[in-house]
């Protein structure tokens, strides 16, 4: 997948390992003697972790559907509804029981599966579309948005790690610990001043970040689903009812299956780069009466509706 950012990614990763580099040749050097050789220890084991989650969250293809060739394109546009001799690009499926929209994406021409969506910027369908990360560089997506929570995760409890010890070495450190003495370290090593400003500003972010993908987490919606309220009740929907959220299993079984379940695998050819000119005969998630995940299946209905089947229920939970 080619990376639509790769200036801002670049960016990141810099300004990431020279705070870093700041904070280990300032710093450190005074904590380990004072403190303990464990501090730059510890630092660096955090920061290796953000580093590389950064990366690969960055590198991962996030779960990019390739489109279909022309024949398979044209078929997929002829299961388009129509509706007062136009052409809709919504059509109901059922998900255990419940309707929901599917929708057609004009552009990649094919349905998407239930929670794919439609990058922009990458001009791509992305499987359990999250948004687009301007400063990763990246979708965040079905394959990726594991690494992306660790990373933010990481750069949280980095970002203190730092401000604390930065701040410690200013004021802690010196005679005393008095103001006279943190104006005196700030004098000797502006450098720490920086890093400690630089800290708080990012553990400030990330901590906003954090809770919010954490509750995103907890209910299993994604940044899309959740700005568009695709689960919610409106009495402007045709049908008024209550919009479940059939991904929904409760708070342990979501994190355990987001953050410690099996990665889904790649749909994209070794050596794929740019999609857009790709004929890649779509995925099973890309409704052509294919089998689905564990005991599911898609069927296409008379009246040109979509029907999920699943001897059980929460086989709807692996759509992607």
């Amino acid at each position: 997948v080619k990376n639509k950012n790769r200036g801002s990614f670049l960016v990141t990763l810099t300004s990431l390992l020279l705070s870093s580099c700041l904070f280990f040749a300032v710093d450190c050097p005074a904590l380990a003697t004072a403190v303990s050789p464990c501090v730059p220890v510890a630092g660096a084991l955090l920061a290796a972790f953000v580093v590389s989650c950064l990366l690969a969250t960055a590198l991962t293809d996030p779960g990019v559907v390739p489109r279909p060739p022309p024949d398979e394109a044209e078929y997929f546009e002829s299961l388009m509804p129509d509706e007062r001799w136009m052409r809709s690009d919504k059509r109901k499926i059922a998900i255990c029981g419940r309707s929901y929209d599917q929708k057609f994406c004009a552009t990649c021409r094919l349905w998407r599966s239930p929670r794919a969506g439609h990058c922009s910027r990458c001009d791509n369908c992305v499987l359990r579309f999250d948004h687009h990360c301007f400063w990763v560089g990246n979708c965040i997506g079905a394959r990726n948005y594991r690494q992306f929570f660790m990373f933010i995760l990481g750069l949280q409890v980095y970002s203190l790690f730092v401000l604390f010890f930065s701040i410690y070495h200013l004021f802690g450190l010196p005679h005393g610990g008095d103001w006279k003495a943190f104006v005196n370290g700030i004098a000797q090593a502006p450098t720490s001043l920086i890093n400690a400003i630089v800290a708080a500003a990012t553990a400030g972010s990330m901590l906003i970040m954090l809770v919010y993908h954490a509750g995103l987490v907890c209910t299993e919606l994604t940044t899309s689903e959740d700005s568009k309220q695709t689960f919610v009740v409106s009495s402007l929907r045709e049908d008024d009812q209550t919009r479940v959220n059939p991904f929904d299993r409760g708070c342990p079984a979501n994190c355990s299956r987001i953050l410690c379940g099996p990665f889904p695998p790649s749909l994209m050819r070794r050596g794929d780069g740019d999609l857009r000119q790709q004929g890649t005969p779509p995925p099973p998630t890309v409704w052509k009466s294919h089998r689905l995940s564990g005991d599911s299946q898609s069927k296409l209905l008379p009246s040109g509706e979509a029907e999920l089947h699943s001897a059980d229920s929460g086989n709807a939970y692996n759509l992607q």
